[in-house]
């Protein structure tokens, strides 16, 4: 693989990690206030969508449409479509676990592009 490739996709590793940090931290801030405190919202949303994102341009499929079901998700949770809850945020909290195995599975495969677009357990059924 291209060494400059190579240092694209390390960065990418790198602000993935921050971004599922930060999304975990909000969901579960989220989940113990029990209500759709919007700055924290926008908080994870933000990381969802930047992972959706720079997912997509690396092209690992399976992890930008994981982050697409979570963004969608959270996009209804923002829009009053969809109330925040215990089983919102279970669910999210659950999709973000699926996130976090979709980015691992590309770690193993070395940053080989993938095509896999199986979405997040559970966002997707919100």
């Amino acid at each position: 693989m291209d060494s400059s490739i190579r240092a694209l996709i390390d960065v990418y590793r790198a602000e993935t990690e921050e971004n599922l940090s930060t999304i975990e931290h909000g969901l579960l801030t989220l989940e113990e206030r029990g209500v759709a405190d919007a700055e924290l919202l926008h908080a994870v949303f933000r990381g969802a969508h930047t992972i959706k994102g720079n997912s997509a341009m690396i092209g690992f499929g399976a992890v930008t449409e994981a982050a697409h079901q979570m963004e969608n998700t959270l996009q209804r949770v923002r829009d009053g479509a969809l109330t925040w809850d215990a089983s919102v945020a279970k669910v999210l909290l659950r999709a973000l676990d699926a996130l976090r195995v979709r980015v691992k599975e590309e770690k193993a495969d070395g940053g080989e592009r993938s095509t896999d677009a199986t979405p997040a357990a559970g966002a997707a059924a919100v």
